[in-house]
């Protein structure tokens, strides 16, 4: 997606779009559906901060500065890429900008900057952790799965 960007499907959803305006997987999923994104410049040759979108209209519903970790939830239910609509609940971890309203029930529409990929909390080199479930969560029931990586119940692949 770019900045900015809006896409509402014929029948009136909004559909969930991916947050980046290119993919670069660094790691795919690891312990569940959680995949970390890097940001690559073809003209340097080097990692870069890419910044990522809001993928629908959400609001903040937690966030640690420390570890730069956003969890954001729709507004309303979107249509996902599996052709499901549901509400969605997403993680986005390691920003060090976190552009976005640092405050609880902040709404952001879809397109506007989220923030950047960075190295808070236990990051190795410049990425972003995403972890996407299809239903409203919140910080109460994301666990620790088998792996021992942190999630929620029905998380979905990011395509």
């Amino acid at each position: 997606m770019r900045a900015n960007q809006r896409l509402i499907a014929s029948d009136g959803y909004e559909v969930m779009l991916f947050p980046f305006d290119e993919m670069y997987i660094s790691q795919g999923e690891h312990g569940g559906y959680c995949i970390d994104f890097v940001g690559w410049s073809p003209v340097s040759g080097q990692i870069a901060k890419y910044p990522y979108y809001a993928p629908c209209d959400c609001k903040l519903i937690w966030y640690d500065l420390s570890t730069g970790e956003g969890m954001w939830q729709s507004i309303n239910k979107v249509r996902f890429a599996n052709g499901n609509i549901d509400y969605a609940t997403f993680v986005t971890v390691h920003d060090n900008s976190f552009d976005a309203q640092k405050t609880m029930g902040s709404t952001i529409p879809q397109g506007e900057q989220l923030g950047n990929m960075g190295t808070k909390g236990n990051a190795i080199g410049v990425h972003c952790h995403i972890e996407i479930a299809q239903h409203k969560y919140d910080i109460s029931n994301w666990h620790k799965n088998s792996y021992g990586n942190w999630c929620f119940p029905n998380e979905t692949d990011t395509d």
